[in-house]
């Protein structure tokens, strides 16, 4: 059988719903065939010179609700087959000499790590128990942006557990071996289950409020991740343990809409991706949100400067903003036996920035919750007068 990474790659290349530009292990882009958005303010500029192209404006679908019901000033357009994403965009970012109009492909992100989407490895079944804090749910909600939560039978104990404090929005389950059905997990399943452990750890008393956006692919697009932070738009903290890259390394326009009009007092935590390059992941690299990335806390580790080493699969650079342990996370898992005989009884260690996120987002809502300030308050303090270690392309350390 192909390693899995190469059996990921191989379906995600075969999917006619997505594709790479350059289609490179780590392509420059990922995308969807035959879609431009334009923010409607910059439309006049492009909107002759698009038509002349092929593209016809499409309403958005009706599962794009909050867009649709908030009038989301980006507009989608349709282009013919036979036309090149990638060339429209470029030409249309050239019609002025003025300010570049707000022109970008339908950006693809996913739990994206190493090739294909997907952490940094697989997850290990653990046998040491995660036993979460016992505490009353308060009105302070950390909304998990993800593969939604496993609800069933396979993550009983953790939601018995976990109890108020854990909540599952509309359309929000996380599906269990169904790419394909074969008696093998997915490599998505548990993906938000494992990371609203982390949260819970770190913020007992939180409430954790699991959105499924990522498909069972890993994949979600900027319309799609725009609208699950407009329904999200009422909660404190919002972690993305997701990310792509973009043409140009421009931000996706839908995605950076949604964040600009989130109230002042949300903060967007952010995972920097698991490429082990200076690139910035977005949305992870924009302002308004931070960007985590990963340090290796395991005992092999060699420390520097008395401070963990960055995890080798890690994103890093001028735009990341704090990192937290990312190797070997343990945390709470499914209960599954695979086919193979691997046994899952509940709890996994497992590697990625999308798993130093949540030890992020958690933290801050830990801070907010004991203090009584807006969650904004707590994370710049965090980050800029906690007095904790900081370092270089990794931002602030928090162990």
């Amino acid at each position: 059988m192909p390693p899995p990474v190469e059996t990921r790659l191989a379906r995600l290349l075969d999917r006619r719903d997505i594709a790479s530009e350059n289609c490179t292990l780590m392509g420059e882009y990922w995308y969807r065939p035959g879609e431009v958005l334009v923010h409607r303010d910059d439309l006049p500029m492009v909107e002759d010179e698009l038509r002349r192209w092929g593209g016809r404006q499409c309403d958005l679908p009706e599962k794009l609700r909050y867009l649709r019901e908030r009038d989301f000033p980006v507009v989608r357009f349709e282009l013919e087959p036979r036309m090149s994403v990638d060339a429209v965009v470029s030409r249309l970012r050239q019609v002025t000499d003025g300010p570049e109009p707000r022109v970008a492909p339908n950006h693809v992100v996913g739990a994206w790590q190493s090739p294909g989407f997907m952490p940094a490895d697989l997850p290990v079944p653990a046998k040491d128990p995660v036993k979460l804090k016992s505490a009353e749910p308060c009105a302070f909600t950390v909304a998990v942006l993800d593969s939604g939560l496993v609800q069933d039978g396979k993550a009983a104990d953790f939601v018995n557990e976990a109890g108020a404090r854990l909540v599952a929005a509309a359309d929000g389950d996380d599906r269990v071996d169904v790419s394909p059905t074969d008696g093998m997990l997915d490599d998505a399943d548990g993906h938000g289950t494992f990371i609203a452990g982390i949260v819970l750890r770190e913020a007992p008393s939180a409430t954790v409020r699991m959105t499924a956006v990522l498909d069972d692919d890993w994949v979600a697009d900027d319309l799609e991740v725009a609208n699950a932070i407009l329904a999200n738009a009422d909660a404190d903290v919002i972690n993305l343990s997701l990310g792509g890259y973009a043409k140009n390394d421009v931000p996706p326009v839908s995605i950076v809409e949604a964040i600009n009009s989130l109230p002042a007092t949300t903060v967007v935590v952010a995972a920097a991706g698991n490429y082990a390059m200076r690139r910035p992941m977005f949305p992870a690299a924009l302002k308004r949100v931070i960007a985590v990335a990963a340090v290796d806390e395991t005992p092999e580790a060699q420390m520097v400067d008395g401070l963990p080493p960055i995890s080798d699969f890690s994103g890093h650079g001028w735009w990341v903003d704090a990192c937290a342990s990312g190797t070997n996370v343990l945390s709470n898992y499914l209960t599954f036996t695979e086919s193979d005989g691997t046994e899952y009884t509940g709890w996994a260690t497992w590697s990625g920035t999308s798993f130093a996120t949540p030890k992020v987002a958690g933290r801050i809502a830990a801070m907010a919750i004991a203090s009584g300030r807006p969650a904004n308050q707590v994370a710049f303090e965090l980050l800029y007068a906690s007095g904790l270690p900081w370092r270089p392309d990794l931002g602030v350390y928090v162990g």
